[in-house]
């Protein structure tokens, strides 16, 4: 280290080492930090970014889960219009069925002699004489449903999403608009839109 016209010089010195003038005495050298104001700003911004991102992360997860939904309603439904033309009427009972249904199940409150329910973590599913459904959500937050192709119903060889939601702008509405890509739902009855297709 050497002084020079006051100042000290080191050997090898950084930008930040160089001082235009000496300290006065008793001074102290501090460094620069960030002020309040950028602070507020920086998270200002992750704000703005964290509110639009997680409103699109949770119709994405939802469109996962109800997609999985969907693919098990669709298999349950095939297994069904098979068992039909093997015996020439539809099963109410999973067990007659060539299809495994996920692990982990237990029998819904809903089961009887003419209807078969199983509970997962996920939700449930339903099967009847007509149709088959699956719920997401334990309580269900919207359904896939399956109207079979030989049914006695008006509905015979259609599909359904419905969510339990009145509000059009909820995730669920939007996930069953995505998926059924209509413009309005067929059915909005306060309760649950129905998006027949």
């Amino acid at each position: 280290m050497k002084k020079e016209n006051g100042r000290v010089l080191l050997n090898n010195p950084s930008p930040r080492c160089l001082r235009t003038r000496p300290l006065p005495q008793g001074a102290r050298e501090t460094t620069r930090g960030f002020t309040l104001i950028e602070l507020l700003v920086v998270v200002l911004i992750i704000g703005i970014l964290a509110a639009i991102a997680v409103p699109q992360y949770q119709v994405a997860v939802t469109k996962s889960r109800y997609a999985t939904l969907k693919s098990l309603t669709k298999s349950i439904a095939n297994a069904q219009e098979t068992y039909y033309l093997a015996n020439g009427h539809y099963t109410v009972s999973f067990d007659d069925l060539d299809i495994d249904t996920p692990g982990g199940w237990t029998l819904g409150d809903n089961a009887s002699e003419t209807l078969d329910e199983r509970v997962f973590n996920w939700g449930s599913c339903q099967m009847g004489a007509a149709n088959v459904l699956c719920r997401l959500g334990n309580p269900a937050t919207m359904n896939y449903q399956i109207y079979y192709d030989h049914a006695s119903s008006s509905f015979a060889g259609k599909t359904r999403c419905v969510a339990y939601n009145a509000d059009l702008n909820s995730i669920e509405n939007r996930v069953c608009k995505q998926e059924t890509k209509l413009a309005e739902p067929t059915k909005n009855t306060g309760t649950d839109t129905r998006w027949d297709y």
